[in-house]
């Protein structure tokens, strides 16, 4: 797509003239989409800028006297055009005429993790000459954790820390103020099945490792993290019961008093005086909004520095503690933005100023070094690429777009899914084929777990909600495109179950509040169920008779299977009450008289698992295990149309992982497709099958020039 070669250009080449070029080639082209022109038109205004070029005021004039209809551009563009005119007032006419330059240092090797409640698998040394990182290796047929020390160049590498007795899982290195030592997390398995954590430090040079302070205990990867404090003279670490701090001789850490620790938090280290610690964590009960916090270092009152909706992690002290760095998603991509402080009340100065424009990549985890001249940060771009195949030659499988959440025509001829990418969100049509896509829908239908629509099953009607501010709408729409039917109010858009076609296609289940609901797919009046506190996920079964969910019958309830007849009545519970452990994903059998879902287990058993399938039945017997594979993370999945495998994803720990294929005759489990990212869907004869295939590349650069 030319929009994101220009975009590549210009921010991560840093090719401003040529990416100019690009941005011209797309604005001159005969019928091109308005929205898009005007996109471009400001993003060569912004090179214009950096240049320091005086064209930048006729672009952005050019976009609000031509696309005044392009809101977003046109708000933007007035700003640029108000900020231009300001500084040449004060007399500050090249005020942008640089920006930042940038450069790749490491292009593989970095394990990179999404959740964004983990800390820095890198640093740097303080002059920035070096960096050590999270790196592993393959020992025979198992992956092994090691940390690496390279150059600033990333090209000699030399191992720091490789497994050594029990100790493994090295990571959260964190080179000293002074740097004369690194310290790091190292983790260790305990009998009965229990990790526990301890923190060690080792010379940059190499040489044994030296354990400080004692162990504590672990819960998955939450509330992981370490950093040093300014002096050098302490580490400050965070795990799952509190924030403590470590003298380096080990003596007894210290618990930082009156704050609670939540499992989405992550620390930002210390501002340069040492006054305050920075931190990000997620609001409570309103998931995917994560705000930074300051803390004072001798604890106290945590103060809320960001309320902008998404996230906004990951922060880093500017050298003099009068900003703040960080990593928000309020522009689209996650990206770099700055925060001026008040350094005596920790209170902003303004308004947040975004530093980095990436628009298919994702910024992660800045780190500033060499007396705050340079930053480095860790860039990840994730695509997933739509596959399809013959189920009896899966060798012969073709992509054919990029996306997520297919779901196949019933002839097996057209794939549904959402788009990805630059100007691609929304729901797209493309032939088996490949070629030309069709967009059906200008905006992205709200996710919910791993599917984002339904398809009809005769292949004529989509189904979805749709974000519109003040709540989350239902609709249907033709699976030709056209205009969408509203078909009710959805008030809130927290926990949304994606509507679900009944087999024959001639009702529509969906939850609205505390209820279930089902609405004739020709219009009419929507016909109630059942209730329950909160439905997570709904699923028809294949006959018709039954409506099965993933549901909270009570608020101080763990999550349950239920199930409920088509025509109404009472929610009858499957899983039973001792069953403990959250839950994910619903799969009925062909049957209709299981369902399989996936269990995360409240403590890690013998086999080191921590997660495994399972099958609940309609005739009320006891739930049994489906799948479990030690050391992986077996999640969600669902059966093949002949009912005999079952196709589920399935993470190493140590690994990409993919989507994997249980044949319950042979009882074998077996790899389909490395880097599955989605769950297959077939064509209504079971003969065509489209999965996804999730691509991640993990690089870290090197900025200067910044601001």
């Amino acid at each position: 797509m030319l929009l994101e070669a220009a975009l590549h250009k210009e921010l991560v080449e840093g090719d401003l003239e040529q990416a100019i070029q690009l941005y011209k080639d797309i604005i001159s082209k005969q019928g091109a989409d308005r929205g898009v022109v005007a996109k471009a038109l400001l993003k060569m205004g912004r090179c214009y800028e950096k240049l320091g070029k005086p064209e930048a005021h006729q672009v952005y004039e050019q976009v609000l006297g031509e696309y005044p209809d392009q809101p977003e551009p046109a708000r933007l563009a007035s700003e640029r055009l108000q900020r231009l005119k300001t500084n040449q007032s004060a007399g500050a006419e090249k005020v942008a005429a640089a920006g930042p330059t940038y450069r790749p240092i490491l292009d593989k090797g970095l394990r990179l993790r999404p959740q964004y409640w983990l800390g820095a698998p890198f640093d740097f040394s303080p002059s920035g000459g070096e960096f050590v990182f999270q790196a592993s290796a393959k020992v025979g047929s198992t992956i092994r954790s090691r940390l690496d020390i390279s150059d600033d160049t990333g090209t000699l590498i030399r191992p720091l820390v490789a497994d050594f007795e029990t100790w493994f899982g090295f990571r959260l290195p964190r080179w000293s103020p002074d740097g004369q030592q690194i310290a790091y997390v190292a983790q260790q398995r305990r009998s009965p099945p229990e990790d526990v954590a301890a923190i060690f430090v080792v010379s940059p040079k190499g040489g044994q490792a030296r354990q400080i302070g004692p162990t504590f205990p672990l819960q998955g990867d939450a509330s992981q993290d370490l950093c040093w404090t300014p002096d050098g003279r302490h580490l400050t670490y965070l795990c799952p019961n509190g924030i403590y701090t470590l003298a380096l001789d080990g003596s007894d850490p210290q618990l930082m008093p009156r704050i609670n620790v939540q499992w989405t938090m992550v620390l930002g280290g210390y501002s340069p005086d040492g006054r305050w610690l920075a931190f990000h964590r997620m609001q409570e009960g309103i998931p995917g909004e994560i705000d930074l916090w300051i803390l004072p270092a001798q604890g106290g009152r945590a103060l809320r520095l960001t309320h902008a909706p998404g996230i906004d992690v990951h922060p880093a002290w500017s050298r003099d503690g009068r900003a703040l760095y960080f990593v928000s998603s309020r522009g689209g991509y996650p990206n770099l933005w700055k925060l001026q402080l008040d350094t005596k009340t920790g209170l902003p100065l303004g308004e947040a100023q975004q530093v980095t424009f990436f628009s298919d990549a994702e910024v992660k985890h800045p780190r500033l070094f060499a007396d705050g001249r340079q930053m480095a940060f860790a860039l990840e771009k994730r695509s997933h690429e739509i596959w399809i195949a013959d189920v009896a030659h899966p060798e012969a499988a073709k992509a054919v777009a990029r996306g997520s959440s297919p779901r196949l025509s019933p002839d097996g001829r057209t794939v549904y899914y959402i788009g990805e990418g630059p100007d691609q969100k929304g729901i797209f049509a493309v032939p088996r084929e490949g070629g030309t896509a069709k967009r059906l829908t200008e905006s992205e239908p709200l996710s919910h777990f791993y599917l984002s629509f339904d398809l009809s099953p005769d292949g004529r009607t989509l189904a979805y909600y749709a974000d519109e501010g003040n709540g989350a709408y239902l609709y249907t729409l033709s699976a030709n495109g056209g205009t969408p039917r509203r078909r009710m109010t959805q008030a809130t858009k927290e926990n949304l179950s994606t509507p679900h076609w009944s087999p024959d296609g001639s009702q529509l289940a969906y939850t609205h509040q505390n209820s279930l609901f089902v609405l004739p797919a020709q219009g009419g009046q929507p016909r109630k169920l059942a209730d329950l506190y909160i439905w997570a996920i709904i699923s028809w079964s294949p006959d018709g008779k039954h409506i099965g969910a993933l549901a909270y019958a009570r608020a101080e309830e763990e999550v349950a299977v239920f199930v409920v007849s088509s025509s109404g009545g009472e929610p009858k519970r499957l899983t039973a009450p001792e069953e403990l452990g959250y839950k994910e994903g619903l799969a009925w059998h062909p049957d209709s008289q299981r369902l399989a879902y996936m269990r995360y287990l409240p403590k890690r058993t013998e086999t080191g698992a921590d997660s495994e399938l399972r099958q609940v039945y309609l005739d009320g017997r006891p739930s049994s295990l489906l799948i479990n594979q030690p050391e992986h993370w077996d999640y969600i999945g669902t059966w093949a149309p002949d009912g005999n495998r079952f196709f589920f994803l399935s993470y190493p720990a140590n690994g990409e992982g993919g989507l994997y294929i249980h044949d319950l005759e042979s009882k074998t489990t077996k790899l389909f497709a490395s880097g599955g990212g989605a769950l297959p869907t077939w064509s209504g004869d079971g003969e065509t099958i489209s999965w996804v295939i999730r691509n991640r590349i993990s690089q870290l650069w090197l900025m200067e020039n910044f601001r």
